[in-house]
C-alpha cells in the first residue's frame, strides 16, 4: 500500500445539462489529477460514483467557465489530503479530508464505477 499526502478539490459543475460535482485528487506531484463525477458533495456510504478523465492540476484552484460551452465550475471545497491506494483488485483508496474520511472501492475493474464509503467524521 502507498501513501500520498497530496491535494483534492471538489468542483460543483453547472450550466449543463446534468450538474454535478468533480471529485480530484492528486495520487503524485506532477501528473494529471485522478477525477470523479459524484451526485452530491459531501459523499456519504453507499454513493456511487463514475471515474471520469484524468482533469489538468490547474483545476486544483480554478473557478469560471468551462472552454467549449461546458458549463462553469466553482470550487467548493479543497486542500490537503492523504492518499492512501491499495495494490489488490478491486482497487481501493483510503482519501483522508480534514473532515472526513473515505473509503473508494472500484466496483468493476472493466467499468468506471466505484462505491463510497463514509469512514469517519472529524467535528470541529
Amino acid at each position: 500500500m502507498t501513501t500520498y499526502p497530496q491535494q483534492y478539490a471538489v468542483l460543483h459543475h453547472t450550466d449543463i445539462e446534468e450538474p454535478h460535482y468533480d471529485l480530484l485528487i492528486e495520487v503524485d506531484s506532477t501528473s494529471d489529477l485522478w477525477t470523479w463525477r459524484c451526485p452530491n458533495w459531501p459523499l456519504n456510504s453507499g454513493d456511487q460514483i463514475t471515474r471520469i478523465k484524468n482533469h489538468r492540476r490547474f483545476y486544483l484552484t480554478y473557478d469560471g467557465p468551462i472552454p467549449g460551452n461546458r458549463g462553469q465550475v466553482q470550487k467548493i471545497d479543497w486542500g490537503a489530503c492523504t492518499v492512501t491506494i491499495s495494490p489488490s483488485m478491486p482497487a481501493k483508496i483510503a482519501l483522508i479530508l480534514p473532515a472526513t474520511t473515505y473509503k473508494l472501492t472500484e466496483i468493476n475493474p472493466s467499468q468506471p464505477q466505484w462505491e463510497v464509503t463514509r469512514i469517519e467524521e472529524t467535528h470541529v
